[in-house]
Order: C-alpha cells, then structure tokens, then sequence
C-alpha cells in the first residue's frame, strides 16, 4: 500500500475536488481509489444503478481519507446529464470548484452490441448519446466551476477507439473514436 498522502507528497490532491463518471465499479472504481490514496479531499461519483457498488466505493475512498464522497444516480441518456450532475455535486460538497473531472461512464450493453446490419438508429444513437454527447454535456457545465489554473478533464477511452471494428462492437468503436476527437 502507498504512504499515506500529505501536503509535501508530490502530486498531491489534498484540498481537491474530482468527480469521476461511472465510479462504482471496475476502472472507475480504480480511478476513484486511486485520487483517494494520492490524498483527494473531495469525492462526487456517478452511477447507473448499482448503489451497494457505489457506497463500496465510497467507504473505501473514505477509509483512505476522502472527507467527502458521494455517489449521484444518474442517467447518461438524459439530455441535461451535464448540467445535472454538476448542480448536485456542487450544492453536496458545497463548493463552487472542482479540479478533476473523470469521464469514465459509459453504455457498453451487451443487448446493444448488435451486427452493424441490425444496429437501429436508434441503438446507434443511444451509444454515442452516452459515450460521447454526455461528456461534452458534464464538461461543458463543469467549465465556469474549474479552477483558474490546473483543472484536469480526462477522458476514458478504449483501444476500440485505434482500430478497425468488427461486428458487434462498430457503434461503440465509433463512439469512442468521437470520443477522442472531442479529447
């Protein structure tokens, strides 16, 4: 396990504030517990549906000295996902900047991984609706509450995004090649 994070520890994240898109479960978890042990003050994660998962991850960012967390339910298919999330994470952990925002969400759905012949338009457009217009959408509201200098947006992308998709993965492959243009 690394030291415990202090002031005086390089990169530190003491005194910052992130929020981390899909932070219940697998990489977002992991991103989510790493900014905790790197000495991350506060903590807004997002989730679909799954809140054991999201309090999980919140006891353990808070175990590691997180003095805020909190787990937001929300729909990356709403069309005001953006603005949403980022009024409730700012009156939660009452502050009126975050540092790091973590788009890690994403609709990867098995039923929706259809072969290209049979992908709908609508099924398309729900995938890059989530994989991509809802993180333009978070970042863009996020934008008046970074700080002046040193905010982070990082984007979660997938090798996907590199290379020639095959059935059934076109329609995600796309998204996050989008994605990427939008990084």
């Amino acid at each position: 396990m690394s030291a415990p994070p202090s002031p005086d520890t390089p990169w530190s994240l003491n005194g910052k504030t992130a929020i981390v898109t899909g932070g219940s479960r697998g990489i977002g978890q992991a991103i989510s517990i790493h900014l905790a042990r790197k000495g991350l003050t506060k903590l807004a994660i997002t989730y679909a549906s799954n809140i054991e998962a999201a309090e999980e991850t919140l006891k353990r960012c808070q175990e590691l000295g997180v003095e805020q967390a909190i787990a937001i339910k929300a729909d990356a298919l709403d069309p005001q996902f953006g603005p949403k999330t980022i009024a409730e994470v700012i009156k939660r952990l009452d502050t009126t900047v975050v540092d790091i925002l973590v788009n890690n969400a994403v609709l990867a759905d098995p039923a929706k991984a259809l072969p290209i012949k049979d992908t709908t338009l609508d099924v398309f457009l729900e995938i890059m609706q989530a994989n991509v217009y809802a993180p333009v959408s978070i970042t863009t509201a996020l934008l008046p509450h970074l700080p002046d200098y040193g905010g982070r947006v990082i984007n979660i992308s997938s090798v996907l995004a590199y290379q020639a998709n095959s059935d059934p993965t076109v329609a995600y492959g796309a998204s996050k090649t989008a994605l990427q243009s939008y990084t």
